[in-house]
């Protein structure tokens, strides 16, 4: 098992997605970027930033981070949410477009640009199932 976020799970993130995606017909050839604010990690509540951005529908690049330098990075989207929420998702107990519905996550950017981009960030999330991921209990 690996441990959720770490840098591990990265490179095994990039691996998978890179290999199982075509850019094509999973990604419609993306170009977008999205900074995902995660807090409430366990166990002491810090933040953790993890950033994706496609190009041409690859992944060119996936970045995670505790310091909060990764806040810098200039996204087009920056969703924030709990780390359960965020666990939920990449579980697949909850998909991306119910949590936004729900309020769950929240997201700041074009709004119609973030739903046309819903379908291949919930393609690159059922990909990443495939890493035995470790969570943190909330």
């Amino acid at each position: 098992m690996i441990k959720f976020l770490s840098d591990e799970w990265v490179d095994q993130a990039k691996n998978i997605v890179s290999k199982n995606l075509d850019p094509e017909t999973d990604l419609n050839n993306a170009n977008t970027s999205v900074l995902n604010i995660i807090n409430n990690v366990p166990p002491d509540g810090h933040t953790v930033y993890f950033f994706l951005a496609v190009k041409n529908g690859k992944i060119t690049e996936l970045l995670v981070d505790k310091t909060g330098s990764l806040s810098e990075k200039n996204a087009e989207f920056m969703v924030t949410g709990n780390y359960a929420t965020f666990v939920q998702i990449f579980r697949g107990e909850m998909k991306t477009l119910i949590a936004l519905i729900k309020n769950r996550v929240k997201i700041k950017g074009d709004k119609m640009k973030a739903l046309q981009f819903v379908k291949p960030i919930d393609k690159i999330t059922y990909c990443l199932r495939e890493i035995e991921t470790e969570f943190e209990e909330v």
